[in-house]
């Protein structure tokens, strides 16, 4: 799987990928956290296949079956907070019903749904002596304060108001452009306009389809035309200017790329999977919705979700991936949606490392997609003698703008960090939100160094 680095701020984030699944393939690898201890691999790959064939009968005409019978065909442990039913989309992508999020319209298994929570719980598979554990090795030293947080909060103690959903953010199924259709598009538009109008312009298009996404606009419609049309008529109602880009100037560049995207589209050899001028799922995100936005530097609140000690997390790393092998998935981008926590070397009770898991259970945070841009960033704290995870705004965030932060994650693997690609948007954009830690890194060490040692 790919290898986390080391943030300054104490946070490692495991791979997330960008774009989680609108419709949720059935993953054997998904099960294991409802694992007893004790459970094996064979055992997990029992209830896979039962699930299989679950899905095959429904597939050939039989009838859905209801949350409990799904249970129990498939040996799935309830009270998690997990819609295992087939009807996941009925409260509408986006849409909330208390404090579980509804997952899109799909025909599978909807495993990734989360279940709101607003501080750590136990994972359902740990012991709970082990989870009291756990919470214990949270704890910071006596009157400890990473260094960071001392240098930046010995004058001014920040306000630690979380966002809240539906008031702050909405929790929306987000499209996105790779890097490869930003640069085709850019190289569209008509070389009348400036370089800087003409990123102004790209900008503003991808922002029109978040904006799409809060009203709801059906997925069919975010397109880049209707994108570039928004623009449009959203300068024409402002009757004026933005900072770089004029209403003669958009009118220009959405015509260019409109007639780009028809040709590719007419062209004999193109079609839906190698077009270019693409937009993609890129799965859930949350977009601000507070009247005014929020300034840099804000406290946007915990990143929580089930806790777990190191020992266990990697035993049930060990699980998912000889899981995702056994059913030839390995070759996959693993779904976490995960931060490694870990204890100041110099605290007094010294190094730990814990896991947050927060695919099931965790915070709203845990939706915040990847960046090459990003305009958040995690920091560790020390809040009320615990170690916590933190998002806090490193830009100023605009009404309609993608909470965001640079997952800053690397692998070793070439395949894995190619599969790994970034629908971000951005200017600034690296392809693939995985940093390739390969025997090129090494190279250049042996280059540099002139020896291993």
């Amino acid at each position: 799987r790919a290898r986390p680095c080391a943030c300054s701020a104490g946070v490692r984030a495991a791979a997330m990928p960008r774009e989680r699944r609108q419709a949720v393939q059935t993953n054997a690898a998904m099960y294991v956290g409802y694992a007893d201890d004790d459970e094996d691999v064979d055992s997990i790959m029992k209830k896979f296949k039962a699930l299989e064939e679950v899905e095959a009968k429904r597939s050939a005409g039989g009838a859905d079956l209801s949350e409990e019978e799904l249970v129990k065909a498939v040996g799935l442990r309830v009270g998690c907070g997990v819609d295992y039913s087939m009807d996941a989309d009925r409260a509408g992508a986006g849409g909330a019903s208390g404090s579980r999020h509804r997952g899109p319209k799909g025909e599978h298994v909807q495993t990734g749904v989360v279940q709101i929570v607003p501080k750590h719980v136990a994972p359902e598979e740990l012991d709970a002596a082990d989870a009291e554990d756990a919470k214990r090795r949270l704890k910071a030293g006596a009157n400890y304060l990473p260094p960071a947080q001392r240098r930046d909060e010995q004058i001014t103690m920040p306000s630690l108001v979380p966002l809240e959903l539906n008031k702050d953010v909405v929790m929306v199924e987000l499209e996105g452009v790779d890097a490869r259709c930003r640069e085709a598009a850019f190289a569209s538009l008509p070389t009348s306009a400036s370089e800087e109008e003409r990123h102004a312009f790209l900008d503003a298009l991808i922002r029109h389809l978040r904006l799409m996404a809060v009203r709801n606009t059906k997925p069919t419609e975010r397109t880049l035309e209707n994108a570039a049309r928004a623009v449009v008529e959203a300068l024409e109602k402002e009757k004026g200017t933005t900072t770089l880009l004029t209403l003669d100037v958009a009118k220009k560049c959405a015509a260019a790329l409109t007639r780009a995207v028809a040709r590719e589209k007419t062209h004999s050899h193109s079609t839906k999977s190698n077009a270019v001028f693409r937009v993609r799922s890129k799965g859930t995100g949350l977009i601000c919705v507070r009247p005014g936005g929020i300034n840099k530097n804000t406290y946007l609140g915990a990143y929580c979700g089930e806790l777990y000690p190191g020992w266990r997390w990697y035993e049930k790393e060990a699980a998912a991936q000889a899981v995702r092998r056994d059913v030839r998935r390995d070759d996959e981008v693993p779904v976490f949606y995960n931060a490694a926590v870990e204890r100041d070397g110099d605290d007094p009770r010294g190094y730990d490392c814990l896991f947050i898991d927060g695919q099931m259970k965790g915070s709203i945070l845990t939706r915040a997609s990847h960046s090459c841009a990003p305009n958040a960033a995690m920091r560790v704290r020390v809040r009320d003698g615990s170690y916590a995870v933190e998002m806090a705004s490193i830009e100023r965030v605009e009404v309609g703008d993608e909470i965001c932060w640079d997952y800053r994650c690397r692998t070793d693997s070439e395949k894995e960090m190619r599969a790994a690609l970034c629908l971000c948007g951005s200017r600034e954009c690296r392809v693939s939100y995985l940093h390739f830690a390969g025997h090129d890194d090494a190279s250049f060490y042996v280059k540099k160094r002139g020896t291993v040692a």
